[in-house]
C-alpha cells in the first residue's frame, strides 16, 4: 500500500449497448426548426441526469449526435448543443469520454475556439450584438464555460487528451481569458479546473511556464489576492505542480484550506434532512417545468437553493482535501503495492528539508487536528430521494479524507503528533477500526470508503508502531480483524490486504498473540489470492523471527512449523503458476517471499533443536 494520490484510470471495454431504437429527442435534435432542435438539446442536459435516461442517451449514439449539432451555424443551437455534450461527459463519464475521442470529439469541441476568440475580443472592445438581431446574440462566456468542461472532462480521463491540450496557445488563452474584465467566477473555476489536471506531473506544461515566467507570477497574484476560495485553492495547487515549493505559496494555500474546513458539516445535516424532506413531499408533475413536450429543468425554490450551495461548498472541501492529499505525497518513497511489511519495505520515511515547512504547517497552525475532526464517526445519510447527489459527494468527502491521513502518516508526518498526543492518537485508531466494522456490517458497504478507511488505519498503525504507541484493540475489534483478514472470508481482496497489514503491525505488540489468521493462512494456501498470501507469510516472518513473547506459546504450541512445511509445495506451485511475462512484479515478489519461506522454516528448526539442547 503507496500513497493516495488521484491518477486517471486506464480505460475500459465499452458495455455493449445493444440496438435500442433511437430516441425521439435525437430525432427532433438532427432535424426540423431551429427552436426546437434547441430544445432538444436542452432536454438533453436534462435527461442525462436520470441513470436510465443517460444509458438510454448512450445506446442511441447521443455523442455522434451532439457532435453534429455543434458544427450547426446557429449561436443557439450550437451553445445549448456543447452543454449538453458537457453533461453528458460529466454525468457518464468514462464510456462517454471514450466515446468522444473515438469519433474525433476533440477535434469537433476545438474548431469552436476560433469563434470563441474573436468574440471575446469583441466583448474585451466593447463591441456587443445588435440587439434587434438577435440570432447574432452569441453568449461567449457560458460558450467558454462549456467548451472548456467538455475539455476537462477528457483530460480526466486520457492522458493523451492532456497531452494535446498542453500548447502555449490553449495556455495563452486561458490566462487572457482570466485578465478578462467581467469574466464571472464560473468561468475562472472551469479555467483553473482544466490547468490544474493538465498540470499535474505534465514536462511539457512546465515547459511552457518556464519560457512565460509571467504566468507563475499571475497564479501568485490570484493566491494572494483572489477573493472566490476554490479559484485560490486551483492557483496554489497549479503552482504545486509546477514545483514552485517556496514558504510563501504554502502559507497562503495552507491558509485557505484551513479556511474550507472551518465548515461544519453536522450542523447542516439538519437543516439539510428538513429541505430533502420538503422537496420529496413536491408532487413529481409539479417538480418538472415543461417547455412544449419538453421536459427541461426543475424550478428552484430555498430548499433546492440550499441544496445545491451545500453541494458546491462540499465540493470545495474536496477539493481541498486532493490538493493536501497531492502535497503530502511528494518526497514518499514507492511501497509495493500489496503492503509489504518487512522491515526494508516498511521503515517509516523521515521529514525531509523539502517538507519540514508543511510538516510545522500540520503542527504549528493546527491543519492535522483540522482534518482530522473534519468528518464525524459515521457518515450522516440522508434518506431522501432529492438527497441521492449529496449523499454520494458527501461520502466521497469521507473518502477524500482518509486519503489524505494516509499520506500524512505515511510520510511520518503525524509523528509528532502520535508521540505528544498517544492516548488521542490511540483513541483515533480504535475510532476508525469501529467505524469499518460498522460499515462492513450493513446490507451494502461502501466498498470504496471502507477500502479508504483501512488504508488510512493501516498507516496510522504503521507510525503509531514507529512512535513506540501500542495499538491495543479490544477483543471484539481483534476477533473481527482475524476473520475479516482469514484467506477464507468474503471481503473484497484489496481490503482483506488492508486488513492483513494492519493485523500483522498489531500482532508485533506485546500482549497481542493474534495467531489464528497465521494459522488458517498455512492451512488455506492453496486457496487464496496470491497478493493477500504473501501478505500473510510476510506477517509469518516479522510476528514469529525474533519475537520470543509469541515463540514458544503461538508458533510452537500451535506447530505453525509443521502446517508451514506441509503446504510449501502447494504455495510453491502457487507462486510459479504466476506469469512472468504478465505479471513479473508479482512473480518476482512471490518467488522472494517463497526464498524467504524456505529459509524460515529451517530457521525454525535450528532454533527448535538449540532450545531443546
Amino acid at each position: 500500500m503507496g500513497k493516495s494520490k488521484r491518477n486517471r484510470e486506464k480505460k475500459k471495454e465499452k458495455q455493449d449497448s445493444g440496438n435500442s431504437q433511437k430516441l425521439p429527442v435525437l430525432s427532433k435534435l438532427a432535424a426540423g426548426e431551429i427552436e426546437d432542435r434547441t430544445w432538444a438539446a436542452a432536454a438533453i442536459s436534462n435527461i442525462v441526469q436520470d441513470e436510465e435516461g443517460a444509458k438510454q442517451l448512450m445506446s442511441s449514439d447521443v455523442v455522434s449526435a451532439l457532435l453534429l449539432a455543434i458544427k450547426d451555424s446557429s449561436n443557439k443551437l450550437v451553445l445549448e448543443s456543447i452543454g449538453a455534450l458537457r453533461n453528458v461527459l460529466s454525468v457518464v463519464g468514462e464510456d462517454a469520454c471514450q466515446e468522444c475521442l473515438e469519433k474525433q470529439g476533440i477535434t469537433s469541441i476545438l474548431s469552436l475556439m476560433p469563434k470563441l476568440v474573436t468574440e471575446l475580443e469583441k466583448f474585451a472592445a466593447k463591441e456587443f450584438p445588435d440587439p434587434k438581431k438577435p440570432e447574432e446574440h452569441y453568449d461567449c462566456f457560458m460558450m467558454a464555460e462549456h467548451i472548456l468542461s467538455c475539455l476537462w472532462s477528457l483530460a480526466e480521463y486520457s492522458e493523451q487528451a492532456v497531452q494535446y491540450f498542453t500548447t502555449p496557445t490553449m495556455m495563452g488563452f486561458l490566462f487572457n481569458l482570466l485578465e478578462l474584465d467581467g469574466c464571472p467566477d464560473s468561468l475562472c473555476r472551469i479555467a483553473m479546473q482544466f490547468m490544474n489536471t493538465i498540470s499535474e506531473e505534465n514536462s511539457e506544461f512546465q515547459k511552457i511556464f518556464s519560457s512565460n515566467q509571467e504566468y507563475t507570477m499571475k497564479l501568485f497574484n490570484i493566491l494572494q489576492s483572489q477573493s472566490n476560495i476554490e479559484i485560490k485553492l486551483l492557483s496554489g495547487s497549479i503552482l504545486h505542480n509546477l514545483k514552485q515549493d517556496n514558504d510563501q505559496l504554502y502559507e497562503h494555500l495552507l491558509s485557505a484550506i484551513l479556511q474550507v474546513l472551518q465548515y461544519d458539516l453536522s450542523a447542516m445535516i439538519p437543516k439539510l434532512d428538513v429541505a430533502g424532506q420538503a422537496i420529496d413531499l413536491i408532487p413529481a408533475n409539479a417538480q418538472v417545468q415543461h417547455i412544449g413536450d419538453l421536459e427541461l429543468t426543475k424550478p428552484e425554490n430555498k430548499n433546492t437553493e440550499l441544496l445545491t450551495k451545500v453541494l458546491a461548498e462540499i465540493r470545495t472541501i474536496q477539493l481541498a482535501l486532493e490538493i493536501l492529499t497531492n502535497i503530502y505525497s511528494e518526497e514518499i518513497p514507492e511501497v509495493d503495492e500489496e503492503m509489504d511489511t518487512d522491515q526494508e519495505h516498511m521503515e517509516i520515511v523521515e521529514e525531509t528539508d523539502g517538507l519540514d515547512y508543511l510538516g510545522s504547517m500540520l503542527n504549528e497552525k493546527g491543519l492535522l487536528l483540522k482534518i482530522i475532526n473534519f468528518t464525524l464517526d459515521k457518515i450522516p445519510e440522508l434518506n431522501h430521494d432529492s438527497c441521492k447527489e449529496l449523499n454520494s459527494e458527501i461520502q466521497n468527502l469521507y473518502t477524500k479524507h482518509f486519503s489524505c491521513l494516509n499520506n500524512i502518516f505515511l510520510n511520518g508526518l503525524g509523528n509528532n503528533w502520535i508521540k505528544n498526543s498517544s492516548e488521542d492518537a490511540k483513541k483515533l485508531w480504535a475510532t476508525y477500526i469501529q467505524s469499518v466494522i460498522n460499515y462492513s456490517s450493513v446490507s451494502e458497504p461502501p466498498v470504496d470508503h471502507i477500502e479508504s478507511l483501512a488504508t488510512c488505519i493501516w498507516s496510522l498503525s504503521r507510525a503509531m508502531k514507529s512512535c513506540d504507541a501500542d495499538i491495543l484493540p479490544n477483543e471484539s475489534q481483534a476477533n473481527w480483524l482475524m476473520n475479516a483478514a482469514d484467506l477464507d472470508s468474503p471481503a473484497p481482496e484489496n481490503i482483506k490486504l488492508k486488513l492483513v497489514g494492519i493485523l500483522g503491525l498489531i500482532a508485533q505488540n506485546k500482549n497481542q498473540i493474534l495467531a489464528n489468521k497465521v494459522k488458517k493462512a498455512a492451512a488455506s494456501a492453496g486457496t487464496t489470492n496470491v497478493e493477500v498470501l504473501i501478505e500473510h507469510l510476510n506477517s509469518v516472518y516479522d510476528i514469529y523471527g525474533d519475537n520470543y513473547d509469541y515463540n514458544h506459546p503461538v508458533y510452537v504450541q500451535l506447530k505453525f512449523n509443521a502446517i508451514l512445511k506441509a503446504n510449501l509445495s502447494s504455495i510453491k506451485t502457487k507462486f510459479k503458476a504466476i506469469d512472468k511475462r504478465s505479471n513479473f512484479a508479482l512473480r518476482d515478489h512471490a518467488e522472494e517471499c517463497l526464498t524467504n519461506l524456505q529459509n524460515f522454516i529451517k530457521y525454525k528448526d535450528d532454533e527448535a533443536k538449540t532450545l531443546s539442547k
